[in-house]
């Protein structure tokens, strides 16, 4: 029969049983119901935690990092995560994720990312009923809650679970667990790390993946061979956190990810999690070094396995990025999207749209980009004109101008974007078919040629705005009643 142990077996009684029964791995059981398993690493890693400098390392670093926690977060804070404390009861709460890797680095960071061993939900209704004005939003799916203060503060909780990806790509299958197998299912061991903020242990460090060793090196690793294949989005973190914080993968992870990517098995899994992912990688200061990691990695497949970046689209990224910061709308939220478009422009139709799509970027942002490309093409065959350029442009968002100034394939496409952005922008014509219709000029074609010229006049300095009317009228005149038209 299998040997076994109840829960209530002390750390002597477990040695004694796995040396005298030669076995690695003993499950816990309580009854007839198996509740856990103790291996032979836990009982090595127990002993090493209990040694009497490994206990005073650990009550340095715990003082340390609660002396840095009350630093870092401000007391408005601490208010909450107290109340948070009180709600618990005794249960321990951690911070997990990138606030406590920033926190060791000295890097600010408000992110709450709380995580529980139990019922986050349920858990976060208590929290939000101590805290009066406060809102709950929860994702029973996933097992997490999202906590808003009446002061607009954002506590994200979560239950302690594990996921599994039926497919490269998929959502995952979300499952209860131990703190443990929650930081287990994370990217990179240097976001493995979690920080106890409850009142009885504030402070205490949860290192179960080595990760402080990486951090102190700057390394990133993953867990296991799989993750680049389970989830492909991690390649976009990984090389957005490589160029934010000067870290770089490991050798072994490096060749995960290579593997991954050269299978086949991720290519074209654009998606919503990509594109958030791909829209920060975007943001950073030089865009265009974080796509040459990722091209060298062979991670653009990601995107399509038609995206490269050669030396023309890679001189297009950076152009954009300088007439973003030119511009002044290098920090616009939506900086990203003309880079985006810079990127894809060579799929050309409909290749590029179809990749926007599944992007998920919103229908205002796809049709942007489209009508920049097509305006791109059409200015490439002729000079565009004052009133082709006003009219394809006014509905464009103000982001995407720099990607038509770097792409102009012309000088004259160049003036036109120029105009546009400092003169023709803010042009609206006071006069409309409504004015031609009160003169008595029956309803035609001719309405949107008379309505042209009078632009035409406007976006070339002839007429002013009080001049719209008087011109207008004279337009009109052959095409009324007994004119010659």
């Amino acid at each position: 029969g299998a040997v076994t142990t109840p829960p209530e077996a002390t750390l002597h009684m477990l040695l004694t049983t796995m040396v005298r029964r030669d076995i690695g791995r003993l499950p816990v059981m309580r009854g007839e119901a198996l509740v856990g398993i103790v291996t032979r690493s836990d009982l090595l890693r127990a002993q090493f935690d209990h040694a009497p400098d490994r206990r005073e390392a650990v009550a340095r670093r715990t003082a340390e990092l609660g002396a840095r926690l009350a630093a870092f977060w401000p007391p408005d804070w601490w208010a909450v995560f107290n109340t948070v404390s009180t709600v618990a009861a005794g249960r321990p709460v951690y911070l997990v994720g990138g606030a406590v890797r920033d926190l060791l680095l000295d890097r600010p960071n408000l992110d709450a990312d709380l995580v529980i061993e139990g019922d986050a939900i349920a858990f976060g209704e208590a929290v939000r009923d101590a805290l009066p004005g406060s809102t709950l939003k929860a994702h029973p799916a996933f097992g997490t809650a999202h906590l808003t203060t009446p002061d607009g503060k954002r506590v994200d909780l979560a239950s302690a679970r594990t996921e599994h990806y039926d497919r490269p790509g998929a959502l995952p299958r979300v499952a209860f667990s131990s703190l443990k197998q929650d930081l287990a299912r994370r990217d990179f061991s240097v976001n493995c790390l979690a920080v106890r903020i409850d009142q009885r242990a504030r402070g205490e460090v949860i290192d179960f993946f080595d990760a402080l060793p990486d951090l102190e090196h700057k390394v990133l690793r993953v867990l296991h061979n799989l993750s680049f294949i389970e989830d492909p989005t991690r390649v976009l973190r990984a090389v957005r956190f490589e160029e934010a914080l000067g870290f770089r993968l490991e050798p072994c992870s490096e060749a995960y990810a290579r593997f991954a990517f050269a299978s086949g098995a991720c290519d074209g899994l654009a998606g919503e999690r990509n594109r958030a992912e791909l829209a920060r990688l975007l943001m950073l200061p030089r865009p265009e070094r974080a796509l040459d990691r990722l091209a060298a990695l062979g991670a653009l497949r990601l995107l399509s396995p038609d995206v490269t970046l050669d030396p023309a689209t890679r001189r297009a990224v950076v152009a954009v990025r300088v007439a973003l910061r030119r511009s002044g709308l290098a920090g616009h939220p939506e900086a990203w999207l003309p880079l985006l478009g810079a990127l894809l422009a060579p799929l050309g139709l409909p290749a590029g749209p179809a990749l926007l799509a599944r992007l998920n970027v919103s229908g205002r942002q796809l049709e942007g980009i489209v009508a920049a490309w097509r305006w791109l093409a059409e200015a490439a065959r002729e000079a565009p004109s004052p009133v082709t350029t006003f009219r394809s442009l006014r509905s464009l968002p103000e982001v995407l101008l720099p990607l038509l100034w770097a792409l102009a394939p012309n000088r004259a496409a160049r003036r036109a974007v120029l105009a546009f952005r400092l003169r023709w922008g803010g042009i609206r014509l006071g006069v409309s078919g409504a004015d031609l219709k009160a003169l008595g000029v029956q309803p035609g074609p001719h309405y949107a040629t008379i309505l042209g010229h009078v632009l035409e006049a406007r976006l070339q300095g002839v007429i002013g705005p009080d001049g719209e009317a008087a011109l207008l009228k004279v337009l009109a005149t052959p095409h009324l009643p007994g004119g010659a038209a």
